[in-house]
């Protein structure tokens, strides 16, 4: 639900603090935490609620539905003041954060600046994207965000990773803003420690606004709001890869082993001459191919042995519960956070989730397939490929293991009896601006955050995938070194 309100009367404002910073665009701006308050005049509200279609319950309890709603409040600001937007950094290679300004006529003046808009102290946040604002200056991981420490103070906490050689150097700023005091009853702000009271200005316009519409969003209002935001949205993500690679995911999950238990066994017959062979090398006099042979023993060997040993123990008690039941189920969820090319919303944040129904009573050929891949026994793709030596090597700079996974994926659910799927997508706008919800009023203040959730059901999977949309970094320094160390000629 949100709110759409009027502002009747004589009313202040109070420009309570401060921020401002190139990390954010806001080399030649400063954006404002402004809280404006009512002098004797009056604030009409009206409740703009979502909308919601569900269908009936299937048997596992689910439903299908979709469902749009948004969060947060508008103000129709009228003669009080206009709203705009605009960036405050200097030129830069990559998008700039576009911020909502607005131009206040005031008994004391005229001001535009950046801000943050409110009735009443309430915490928020900003992201912003990466970018490089000079020749030889980069920011990754921005954000700042409000913090409400009391009823009547606040300030504003902020956090940026800045490189100055491309890349190679990151240096991180997590700070604070000093504490501002707000005095409501008396209309009046101050800096702490100071003791120095800053009166609210008054708005010039006391005339009485247009009353907002109190009719309800139809779902029809609502289909063309996301239309507009899904058309002006950055999408580099196919939702069938996306759900593909969760199947994937889904299957690794379902298994009551995910160990390559061929290789296990084949490293316990040989456990015993591998603790021989170590104990050997710490009794002989140190060097550094010995001390490159023992950290790839722990790395690859001998922990991992123990480490999948421990993890059949843990697994017994749901591989009982898991034939216990009629039936199972197993579920992965992923977010993508995507910029925004338009200025008039910030970002959008997708969030997926997928659910499979299998059952466990079968019988035949099936069922044993499936205990022979639960046991970690099965020569899928993944365990045959763990078993060629120096593989590990190879997923050091391209992730075979998990490309392989997707058909391994496709081959265990068929030694399941798979009963459907649950696939669900929600995309949340963040920052959206007034025209686009309201595009027939023009002078109208704030932003949104809108919301639009679909959860279907399938009879069938998705192709499982791999799908990744990070990329691959290397980090396996101190192994390759000890790799080529340990296998150098005397």
């Amino acid at each position: 639900m949100f709110t759409l309100s009027g502002l009747d009367g004589k009313w202040r404002f109070g420009s309570i603090l401060g921020f401002g910073s190139e990390a954010f665009s806001l080399y030649s701006g400063t954006l404002r935490w402004v809280v404006i308050r009512p002098d004797g005049g009056s604030r009409s509200v009206s409740s703009f609620r979502g909308s919601i279609n569900e269908s009936h319950l299937n048997r596992f309890g689910d439903r299908d539905c979709t469902h749009y709603d948004a969060y947060g409040a508008l103000v129709r600001t009228d003669e009080k003041f206009t709203v705009g937007s605009g960036t405050f950094g200097r030129k830069t290679d990559f998008p700039q954060k576009v911020y909502q300004t607005i131009t206040v006529k005031a008994t004391d003046g005229t001001y535009t600046f950046p801000c943050i808009l409110q009735y009443a102290l309430a915490g928020w946040r900003i992201n912003c994207e990466d970018h490089k604002s000079t020749s030889s200056k980069w920011f990754k991981n921005c954000f700042f965000e409000g913090i409400v420490d009391s009823p009547t103070t606040v300030h504003i906490h902020y956090h940026y990773e800045a490189s100055y050689d491309g890349g190679q150097t990151w240096y991180i700023s997590d700070l604070n803003t000093p504490l501002a005091e707000v005095d409501f009853p008396n209309f009046r702000y101050r800096s702490l420690p100071s003791t120095i009271w800053t009166s609210f200005s008054t708005f010039t316009s006391q005339g009485v606004s247009s009353n907002p519409s109190s009719e309800k969003f139809s779902t029809r209002q609502w289909q063309r709001l996301v239309t507009n935001l899904e058309l002006r949205a950055v999408n580099l993500n196919s939702d069938e890869f996306i759900f593909g690679d969760l199947c994937r995911r889904c299957a690794n999950d379902a298994q009551i082993l995910d160990i390559n238990n061929i290789e296990n066994l084949s490293d316990l017959r040989n456990l015993t001459e591998e603790m021989k062979r170590l104990l050997s090398l710490l009794r002989g006099k140190p060097s550094l191919k010995m001390v490159s042979s023992l950290y790839l023993s722990y790395k690859y060997g001998v922990r991992l042995t123990v480490s999948d040993c421990i993890e059949m123990y843990k697994s017994l008690p749901r591989a009982v519960e898991q034939y216990s039941r009629k039936f199972s189920w197993v579920r992965s969820v992923e977010s993508i956070q995507t910029p925004s090319s338009s200025p008039l919303f910030s970002s959008r944040l997708d969030t997926y989730h997928y659910k499979i129904y299998y059952d466990n009573v079968d019988t035949g050929m099936r069922k044993f397939l499936n205990h022979w891949w639960n046991t970690g026994l099965f020569p899928s793709l993944k365990n045959s490929w763990d078993l060629i030596p120096l593989s590990f090597v190879v997923d050091w700079f391209i992730n075979v293991s998990d490309a392989l996974s997707q058909y391994d994926a496709s081959t265990y659910w068929s030694t399941c009896l798979v009963e459907g799927a649950i696939a669900s997508k929600k995309s949340q706008f963040q920052g959206v601006a007034s025209e686009l919800v309201f595009p027939g009023i023009s002078r109208c203040a704030g932003s949104l955050t809108v919301k639009k959730y679909v959860r279907t059901s399938h009879p069938i999977l998705v192709k499982p995938t791999f799908y990744t949309d990070t990329p691959r970094e290397f980090r396996n320094y101190a192994e390759s070194t000890a790799l080529i160390i340990s296998r150098k000629r005397n």
